[in-house]
């Protein structure tokens, strides 16, 4: 496929020193390169599709954009993340302290056990 590009790109034309009779297999691909292009076109290659050294650099860029950006957003979200479950542990205390209040109020009496969770006690 490179080849193909590279032949596009450069307007250049290859001719057959065989009659255009030349089998195109994988050991055999790079003996004619006209063989093995016309063997692309009746394939359903569409030449069309070959971009030239400034389309391809903008998708190089796009590409690398697109990186960029979801990298931001992994960071973000790694930073959010990381923010709340800090501001979780710091109102921890608080939290377990006004359910345990509640529960003694509506006299269903519970303890703290195993990290975060509330137990009836017995």
């Amino acid at each position: 496929l490179k080849s193909i590009c590279y032949l596009l790109q450069r307007k250049l034309e290859y001719k057959c020193k065989f009659d255009s009779q030349c089998e195109i297999n994988k050991s055999t691909r790079n003996v004619c390169q006209y063989c093995r292009f016309q063997k692309c076109l009746e394939n359903g290659m569409s030449t069309a599709l070959v971009l030239n050294e400034t389309e391809r650099q903008a998708k190089r860029n796009l590409i690398q954009e697109n990186r960029t950006k979801r990298e931001l957003e992994r960071i973000r979200a790694l930073i959010k993340a990381t923010s709340l479950s800090s501001r979780q542990e710091e109102f921890k205390a608080t939290i377990d302290q006004i359910t345990a209040s509640y529960c003694r109020i509506i006299d269903v009496p519970l303890r703290v056990v195993n990290n975060d969770r509330f137990q009836k006690n017995k």
